[in-house]
């Protein structure tokens, strides 16, 4: 049998420290009886599930964040509207093998039948745990046995410590949901695969990374207590999990732990990259109904609405208000929505539904912003941004990578939760009002880890940084399948 344990977007230092220190002995043993192998820091973060999903790079799976541009409808889109052509689940089900999937993050609804997977089962959150599930009879006793998962919503703006407690409180939860499933099937039917996602880590770490952003809040001190060591006590109980779930493997079992993302502060100023953008170019703005909606409408009312519609009304409304509002004809490039690096796409005609900027002529306007964007520093002088890049510069060639923005802008590695803005000699100051940028105090960073401890099988390491998409291949590879037609190589063989 393989476990599949995803850290999922976890902070890497903080964990390191607590294994240091003892407090997560489960996978410092792993550490300790396993090889740790290099691990390929993703410089573009959102593309991870999507390459641990389809076993692809990112350039032939083209997905890179949750709402991302259609340039064939000219707006964003869900991505639950664009999918992968095909999975490793499906793959490993086509072969009449039996895998088990728990929380994959950000994973559209899947179709198994030899298997079972199940999003939304550890809590429920319409992005990152959108509620599905491949089979009813098991997921009604499921929930039969241990109860229905609490809901939480994560709603960018100012946090409150009445909102955090809300979603730590269906957080600490999750981690004792995960090891009831997980026993679940270990003592009824173990499965040839069981992969598990620490996913309340993820989302613990978006929102008790730093609790900088709720000095001057109203709350009791046993709250405030509670959130400041949320963090810590999440990661604690879902190492107790790990080790609960090892304890119960069938003899000889391999074992791979991994973290394809990390977590770290927030750095960078992506809310005010669309007037940076604006007045480079020197044209008019390209309006986002999602900033207006920000602004201006209090992050509680925006999470009852929220709350009231179904998921899928509310994704389509979600990718409606990302969505840019320009005159097409004249508007030259544009931002897209991100919550880390800037993203920002060419009106090129011929790819565009709507574009104007002819072909040829992208290369020059790409240079004239990025030219641009690296004349701003923050308020304090500094420079604000550390490189902009091209995608074949990030991924190399591939059959999708026109899908991705046209300039990716990295930020400076200096943390800007309180920030207040940008200037430029040339283009002036832009100065943040209301709400602070996204509102998370924790953004995704680079970090990965990879943790291989066999038993019936031998470590395999692949001669160069592992990537996301060897995790199919290892699935793969370990059950006898064929994946000769996948980049990935498998971390472990059969001996």
């Amino acid at each position: 049998m393989l476990l599949l344990a995803s850290l999922d977007a976890a902070p890497l230092p903080l964990v390191e420290e607590l294994a240091a220190s003892g407090r997560l002995p489960e996978l410092a043993a792993l550490m300790k009886a396993g090889t740790v192998l290099p691990a390929a820091p993703l410089p573009l973060v959102g593309v991870a599930y999507s390459s641990e999903y389809g076993g692809r790079r990112p350039a032939d799976h083209g997905i890179y964040f949750p709402f991302q541009w259609s340039a064939e409808a000219q707006r964003v889109r869900s991505w639950h509207g664009i999918g992968l052509a095909n999975t490793i689940f499906r793959r490993v089900d086509e072969a009449g093998r039996r895998m088990v999937v728990i929380d994959p993050p950000e994973c559209f609804p899947q179709q198994v039948r030899n298997g079972f997977a199940v999003s939304g089962w550890q809590f429920e959150e319409r992005v990152l745990l959108a509620p599905w599930q491949t089979d009813a009879r098991i997921s009604n006793e499921l929930r039969r046995r241990f109860g229905r998962a609490a809901r939480t919503e994560e709603s960018f703006g100012q946090p409150t410590v009445k909102a955090l407690v809300a979603i730590h409180r269906a957080l600490a939860e999750a981690p004792g949901r995960l090891l009831q499933a997980a026993q679940f099937f270990l003592e009824s039917d173990p499965p040839e695969v069981l992969w598990i996602n620490f996913a309340g880590l993820h989302l613990a770490s978006h929102q008790f990374y730093d609790l900088e952003l709720l000095d001057g809040a109203t709350g009791s001190n046993g709250d405030r207590r509670r959130l400041a060591s949320a963090l810590e006590d999440i990661l604690i109980e879902y190492d107790r999990v790990l080790g609960r779930i090892l304890d119960r493997l069938p003899a000889l079992s391999d074992t791979v732990a991994f973290c394809s993302k990390g977590i770290g502060p927030v750095i960078g100023w992506v809310d005010l990259l669309p007037e940076m953008l604006r007045r480079v170019l020197g044209a008019p703005g390209v309006s986002s109904p999602v900033s207006a909606v920000r602004q201006w409408v209090p992050r509680a009312w925006r999470e009852r609405v929220a709350g009231a519609l179904p998921d899928r009304m509310a994704r389509e409304l979600a990718a409606r208000l990302w969505s840019p509002r320009a005159d097409w004809s004249s508007t030259r490039a544009f931002t897209l929505p991100s919550d880390a690096p800037g993203f920002i796409r060419v009106n090129l005609r011929g790819r565009e539904k709507c574009g104007c900027v002819a072909p040829g002529e992208d290369a020059a306007l790409c240079d004239e912003i990025a030219a641009g964007l690296r004349t701003f520093t923050d308020l304090a002088g500094e420079p604000c941004i550390r490189k902009i890049s091209r995608p074949r510069e990030i991924f190399g060639n591939g059959e999708r990578l026109d899908v991705f923005p046209d300039l990716v802008v990295f930020w400076a590695p200096k943390k800007t939760l309180r920030g207040r803005g940008v200037r430029s000699p040339r283009f002036g100051e832009i100065l943040r009002h209301g709400e602070s940028g996204t509102g998370r105090c924790g953004d995704h960073a680079e970090g990965a880890i990879a943790v291989v401890a066999p038993g019936a099988g031998r470590c395999s390491a692949p001669g160069r940084p592992v990537e996301p998409y060897d995790i199919p291949a290892t699935i793969l590879g370990l059950l006898g399948l064929p994946h000769d037609d996948l980049p990935g190589n498998a971390l472990l063989a059969a001996s």
